[in-house]
């Protein structure tokens, strides 16, 4: 019995250090962001669409997060550059963004700024996020956009835009001034 006292003692001894100390709530490590968790991260972008050897736009980014498993990159500091056939370029820019790499489709949205189209013949649209699809090539948002341009100032609630055939419609709650 005497034998088994100090060895029990430090048995004791060691339960009683893993008790205190092996209980003890450690920090938590916040989890990383999906941006981190990108497969790859690249900075000052540039994304090119051709068709027959013609460019018909260009997404130019400051920060893009790309994510082969979902084919999507997540975008900081948009700007797209779009061939129109009848306006020239029209220009889109936003804060963040949202690319599917295989349908080549984008989202632009602004955080505090509305996003802006400015089209080379002077107009100009302003909305909170829009959509692009270079399948139809057209521009779209269902939320609130205001257009301006030479003569002629409009909002409404929701816009489709189709750069193929120059045609614009605003789809809802439509108010026009013309000068």
């Amino acid at each position: 019995m005497k034998r088994f006292l100090p060895v029990g003692g430090v048995l004791v001894f060691v339960v009683l250090l893993f008790f205190f100390f092996g209980l003890k709530k450690r920090p938590h490590e916040p989890l990383p962001s999906m941006e981190d968790w990108a497969d790859i991260s690249l900075s000052r972008v540039s994304f090119v669409q051709s068709q027959n050897g013609v460019k018909e736009w260009e997404l130019r980014a400051e920060q893009a997060q790309l994510f082969e498993k979902d084919q999507t990159a997540l975008l900081k500091k948009i700007e797209v550059v779009i061939k129109a056939p009848k306006e020239g370029l029209l220009t889109v820019s936003g804060d963040s963004g949202k690319m599917d790499m295989e349908g080549k489709r984008f989202l632009i949205q602004q955080e505090k700024e509305p996003v802006l189209i400015v089209w080379g013949n002077g107009y100009t649209a302003k909305t909170s996020e829009l959509r692009w699809s270079s399948e139809e090539k057209m521009i779209q948002t269902d939320k609130e956009v205001k257009i301006s341009g030479p003569g002629i100032s409009m909002k409404g609630d929701g816009l489709k835009l189709f750069l193929d055939r120059s045609e614009l419609t605003i789809l809802g709650d439509v108010h026009a001034e013309v000068d």
